[in-house]
């Protein structure tokens, strides 16, 4: 048998809090008996009615990404408030670990919100459901086997998102210093793993690469772009930049002595040039070529 069956009981589900940077907070509940779970994606259609066309056609634009989970009402000794969630942003990790084998799977899921709870009795004598309803803008998946055990979340990822005719999706993780494909068979955008180099498929040339000096890009936008296709670079659930075929947008721009501690780094030739920070883009020097 070369298939895995993954169960319930051998799912552990934790909540984050996040704090207002972006970064990681503490659980906020891990382990908790629950009576279902279901991740649940649902796309954003528009449609249209090309002529001739006997029916509209429908354009998936962007995925949503729903959570339930029915979680069996158990109070602490110490915490007998209970846990309602507010108004903040949360990580929340789905883990399954198959109990024979060991291989696992796992789901997190970034920019986490509450969209609604309820309180449901299971039976007279048999507790309460506590449902809790949440919208994630994104999840990373991951997997593992046998002798390399899945790790706690321990940081928020660096993450670059797609956004195209064909949906919004992981493209690019980034750590170390390095950028990694989601999915190596992608041919949507290429980075070099060392960010000098940032191409779209079909154009001729690179939209911004890196150079001695600084970062040369294509230009800028003054606002962001809500076109695309487009790369997303993502802390967490936070929006640091934007690029897409004609530019980059971030919130502000700077030049001269780069940050200490970036959270994206783009290198030419071992040495580092440009950037992004939360609310910053930094280049020791700009090329604008448009």
């Amino acid at each position: 048998m070369n298939t895995i069956l993954l169960t319930l009981l051998e799912a552990t589900v934790t909540l984050y809090a996040t704090r207002a940077d972006g970064s990681l907070g503490g659980a906020l509940w891990s382990g908790a008996v629950a009576e279902n779970l279901i991740c649940r994606e649902r796309w954003l259609k528009v449609e249209t009615r090309p002529s001739g066309r006997a029916y509209p056609k429908g354009h998936p634009l962007v995925a949503q990404y729903e959570i339930e989970i029915g979680r069996v009402w158990s109070l602490p000794l110490n915490q007998l408030a209970g846990f309602k969630a507010d108004g903040q942003t949360y990580i929340l990790d789905v883990l399954w670990v198959e109990e024979d084998t060991q291989a696992w799977q796992r789901r997190t899921f970034y920019g986490v919100t509450i969209t609604g709870s309820s309180l449901a009795s299971r039976d007279i004598d048999t507790g309460f459901i506590d449902g809790q309803e949440f919208q994630a803008e994104y999840f990373v998946p991951d997997s593992g086997w046998t002798g390399v055990a899945a790790a706690p979340v321990q940081t928020v990822p660096l993450v670059v998102m797609w956004n195209g005719d064909d949906g919004r999706r992981p493209l690019y993780t980034y750590a170390n210093g390095v950028f990694t494909a989601v999915d190596a068979t992608s041919d949507r955008a290429m980075i070099n793993s060392d960010g000098s180099q940032i191409l779209f498929a079909g154009m001729t040339g690179p939209v911004a690469e890196t150079t001695a000096a600084g970062w040369t890009v294509a230009g800028l936008h003054d606002d962001f772009p809500v076109t695309w296709p487009r790369l997303d670079f993502y802390y967490g659930g936070t929006l640091l930049a934007a690029v897409t075929a004609e530019g980059v947008w971030a919130r502000a721009l700077a030049d001269g002595e780069l940050p200490a501690s970036p959270a994206f780094q783009l290198n030419y030739q071992g040495t580092p040039v440009a950037a992004l920070t939360p609310g910053l883009a930094t280049a020791l020097a700009w090329n604008v070529t448009n």
